[in-house]
This record gives C-alpha cells, sequence and structure tokens, in this order.
C-alpha cells in the first residue's frame, strides 16, 4: 500500500460497466473487443454460472515481460451493470494493491476504451486514490486532523491538551455518525501520518470502544 505527495492512500479500484441496450449488449461489447492479450475462458464461467443467477464473464491475460498472468472475473449486478468483482494472478501469489490496480487499468486501456469509443459501452472507474476526507464528514476530518497534527506522535494523546482534542474527534465523530472505521482510521494515521502503528492500532480501538459506549448512552436516554 503507497502513499502519495497528496496524502492519498492507494485502494483497490472499482470497476462498472454497462450499455443502454441492457446487459447482454455490454457483455457482446467486452467480448468483441478482445484480442491477443485479453481472452475469453467460457468454460471457467460454466464451472460457476447456475440456472437462473446473474451472468458472469471470465477473462485471463497472458504473462507479457513486468505483467504477471491474471484472471479477471466480471458479475453481473441487479441493476444491470457489470462489476469487476475480482482479479487473481494465475500463478500462487497475491497481486498485492498496486497489482490489482495495473491488472485492471489495462483492461480497461487494451479493452473497455476501444469497447466504448466503438460500441457505446459506458464505464465507471473509481480513483486508485483516497483521502480521510473520502472516508469521514467534514468536521470529523477536521477534527482528526487537528488532533494529528499538533499531538505528540510518540505518546498518542497522553498529553492532556492531546486527550482533549482526541475527545472533540471521538465527539465529532458520534454526533455526525460518522461511517469512518477503525480500520481506516489507523492505515491514515500509520500510512499518511507516520503514527507507529501501536500507538496507531491502540487508538483504533478506543475509537471503535468510545463509538461503542457513545452509542449505548444514547440508546438508554
Amino acid at each position: 500500500m503507497t502513499v502519495n505527495e497528496k496524502s492519498g492512500i492507494e485502494v483497490f479500484q472499482e470497476l462498472y460497466l454497462r450499455h443502454s441496450n441492457g446487459p447482454a449488449a455490454a457483455r457482446d461489447a467486452v467480448l468483441r473487443h478482445l484480442s491477443h492479450r485479453w481472452v475469453h475462458r467460457p468454460e471457467r464461467e460454466d464451472e460457476i454460472r447456475t440456472s437462473g443467477e446473474a451472468d458472469v464473464i471470465a477473462l485471463e491475460r497472458s504473462p507479457t515481460g513486468d505483467n504477471p498472468g491474471v484472471s479477471l472475473w466480471m458479475f453481473e449486478e441487479r441493476d444491470g451493470r457489470y462489476k469487476v468483482s475480482n482479479i487473481v494472478p494465475l500463478k500462487h501469489g497475491d497481486l498485492g494493491t498496486k497489482g490489482y490496480n495495473d491488472a485492471l487499468k489495462d483492461f480497461v486501456r487494451v479493452v473497455v476504451s476501444p469497447a466504448a469509443d466503438e460500441s457505446h459501452l459506458e464505464y465507471d472507474l473509481s480513483s486508485g486514490l483516497e483521502s480521510i476526507d473520502d472516508w469521514a464528514d467534514q468536521d470529523t476530518a477536521a477534527a482528526l486532523k487537528r488532533f494529528s497534527n499538533l499531538a505528540n506522535k510518540s505518546t498518542g494523546r497522553g498529553h492532556p491538551m492531546d486527550g482533549d482534542r482526541w475527545i472533540a474527534f471521538l465527539l465529532a465523530a458520534h454526533h455526525k455518525n460518522s461511517s469512518l472505521s477503525s480500520e481506516q482510521l489507523a492505515r491514515w494515521l500509520v500510512e499518511v501520518e507516520r503514527w507507529p502503528s501501536e500507538i496507531a492500532n491502540e487508538l483504533a480501538s478506543e475509537y471503535d470502544l468510545s463509538r461503542s459506549l457513545l452509542s449505548k448512552h444514547d440508546e438508554t436516554r
């Protein structure tokens, strides 16, 4: 997982495809724009497809140079779009975030983009970088940044003023019913703000407990 100069955390990208004429047209557009680089593997579709279930498209890219061989799976969503649900290496191992995103962008460049130009296929590729502002509301993010910017990273919230700012962050997250998870909090503290992982994980655990306690308190009022 990497961090760019703008404090973005590298995350797995998502790709959705749709066609105005429906899922069958989207599937056809993809398959008609395959090449020697990306090929169709219908036998793999037959292994998992059962009657009445959503459609699936199984593709494969052979290894070339620095590009590993991968299998790419797309499943039809209830709204008629196709979503790339997984990309895995042909050999054992893990692509990691960068390898996954590189393979996905290669698929877009080689297959999806030409299909969009020639067959009116529509696609939506999410960003590969996210920040705390993508994970939390404005007030919660601001309170967290204030705490992190001013805190002594070797002592966590040990200093009284750091403790006050930490509590202000917890209250902001609670009052705004923030969707920020403890996992996201820990990742941001470590990968972006360069907190020691042990202290960041302790703060994330405390964040989880505090959110639960505050919610229980509200229920009993």
